[in-house]
């Protein structure tokens, strides 16, 4: 039986988000994304937002699999 973990939900969550953050950033540097993006004030509070999120499911994953 397959069991569901916050933990590895969370951390799943954090990697694609560095993930998105480091292509944009890459992206930046070839010229391919403008600085425009990751500055915005709507992408910063959108990131901000999920990276949260993704740390409460995995501290909540944390502490619920000891």
């Amino acid at each position: 039986m397959i069991s569901f973990s916050y933990k590895a939900m969370g951390f799943v969550f954090l990697f694609l988000l560095g993930f998105i953050y480091s292509c944009l950033r890459i992206g930046q540097l070839t010229g391919e994304v403008s600085e425009a993006v990751t500055t915005h004030i709507l992408f910063k509070l959108l990131f901000s937002i999920f990276f949260i999120i993704s740390l409460i499911i995995f501290i909540y994953g944390w502490k619920k699999d000891k």
